[in-house]
């Protein structure tokens, strides 16, 4: 054999071994990177974040701001039922950290139903400026109040003379767990969206 000859297979064993080290190691880095968890993925929550001191354990109230404190309180104790519990006035930086809206005062009031719940009535002193909720059920961040009643056909007549108005006629659920129900959606002059729903019993 030509010393040319042995040379030129001298070079080529050394490739095909640098060649074979080369694809393993990508080989290995490839399968430790398919093992491992990728980049952008979230851990899943840890258990000691799951106990019920980091969890929600009752709903408090919920809140409504208007237009005018003492029509809000006059419809809901004397047109809906429910007993007003408290009134109180807040102000100065407590409203700015708490709620983020740059006002200088609100009043509130707290009315509470035949079954505990409370709902909050809020009169910013410069609500008006802030202007008012889309009063479509479908827009993003709207919200409604679910209430039970007996005769929904009466409650309608009664907060009708409150400015109350109904979005439609009251219609039965036609199927599922509550199959039956009268449900139908009203709207106040402040754009505040309550439900009504009478059950089938």
């Amino acid at each position: 054999m030509s010393k040319n000859r042995k040379c030129c297979l001298s070079w080529i064993g050394l490739i095909m071994r640098t060649s074979h080290r080369f694809i393993f190691c990508v080989l290995a880095v490839t399968a430790g990177c398919a093992s491992s968890t990728p980049y952008l993925a979230r851990e899943p929550l840890k258990d000691h974040l799951m106990n019920s001191n980091h969890m929600v354990h009752a709903v408090d109230h919920i809140g409504f701001a208007v237009s005018s404190l003492e029509e809000a309180i006059r419809f809901w104790t004397i047109g809906l039922g429910f007993i007003l519990e408290r009134q109180s006035e807040m102000g100065g930086s407590f409203i700015l950290q708490v709620t983020g809206t740059a006002d200088p005062s609100v009043r509130t009031a707290i009315v509470k139903g035949p079954d505990g719940s409370r709902v909050e009535l809020l009169e910013y002193s410069q609500g008006d400026h802030h202007g008012i909720t889309t009063p479509t059920a479908s827009a993003i961040g709207s919200a409604h109040l679910a209430l039970r009643v007996q005769d929904i056909y009466a409650v309608l007549e009664r907060i009708e003379q409150a400015g109350w108005k109904a979005r439609g006629k009251p219609q039965a659920i036609p199927a599922g767990p509550r199959k039956g129900t009268l449900v139908v959606y009203v709207t106040g002059p402040d754009h505040i969206t309550l439900e009504l729903m009478q059950a089938n019993e």
